[in-house]
């Protein structure tokens, strides 16, 4: 991918799809608040290079959430890339979703890489020594900047409850991190939540659902009354990264605040 300005990518996660036009997560249309926030980005926002979709994608890890965002993806005129989260199936997301999995975007300052924290039947993430091993040689082997797209986040992010939830093997990680001065930036999904917090000499920022939020600094489950979100990364040729959060102006689609989790 030819950089001639920063590098513009949009993050979308935990979009929670179900199976057909009609599914509802605590209340609110998943399929609706998607589609109303690619509406919005289309209205508002200058060309993205690139849609950052991290995990999550399905509710139930079924097909027909996959062949959903086909379908959604198709009348968007912008390429993306995928990770799978804690609600997806690694292998059917291959088999399913038109575009194939690619673990990097390269420009000519930028590598974006794309790992996989994803465990079959576990809440909670985690990197296989396949995923490091590749981010370790990805590392070593270039000179551009690094940024990286993760579903989980490697660190705590003030909710006892999500907190037991993030990459569990995430001193790894710090250490291949803090090793290089490359790594510029990490963005990742999974807490429903806008966050930025440093870490190992670079900031982990955590992004808002495509439909419902979970509050911030409480023990349990709890879901937020903010509508839902996304995040526009700027990707400068000399390793600066601008980016912030936009939730969805004038929206009615407020979650059932009373559901105790999902």
């Amino acid at each position: 991918m030819k950089q001639l300005r920063p590098l513009r990518v949009i993050q979308l996660t935990d979009t929670h799809l179900g199976t057909g036009e009609g599914f509802e997560l605590a209340g609110l249309n998943t399929r609706e608040s998607l589609g109303a926030v690619l509406a919005e980005i289309e209205q508002t926002a200058t060309s993205a290079d690139l849609l950052a979709v991290t995990g999550d994608i399905a509710a139930d890890a079924e097909a027909g959430a996959y062949k959903l965002l086909n379908r959604i993806m198709s009348g968007i005129d912008v390429s993306y890339a995928w990770l799978p989260g804690n609600h997806d199936d690694f292998s059917l997301m291959r088999e399913v979703i038109v575009q194939p999995f690619k673990p990097v975007v390269e420009t000519d300052h930028w590598e974006l890489l794309f790992l996989n924290t994803s465990v079959p039947n576990q809440v909670g993430g985690a990197l296989a020594a396949s995923e490091l091993q590749f981010l370790q040689s990805r590392l070593a082997e270039g000179s551009k900047h690094v940024a990286i797209f993760l579903h989980h986040p490697p660190l705590d992010v003030g909710c006892k409850w999500l907190d037991v939830q993030q990459v569990e093997n995430s001193e790894a990680l710090a250490g291949l991190v803090k090793a290089s001065n490359r790594v510029k930036g990490i963005f990742t999904g999974h807490v429903h939540q806008q966050g930025e917090h440093q870490w190992q000499g670079c900031k982990v920022y955590t992004t808002p659902s495509t439909c419902v939020q979970f509050s911030r600094n409480c023990d349990e489950f709890t879901l937020s009354a903010k509508p839902p979100g996304y995040r526009i990364i700027q990707f400068h040729g000399d390793g600066r990264i601008e980016t912030r959060v936009h939730y969805l102006k004038n929206s009615d689609m407020k979650p059932d605040r009373n559901c105790i989790g999902y």
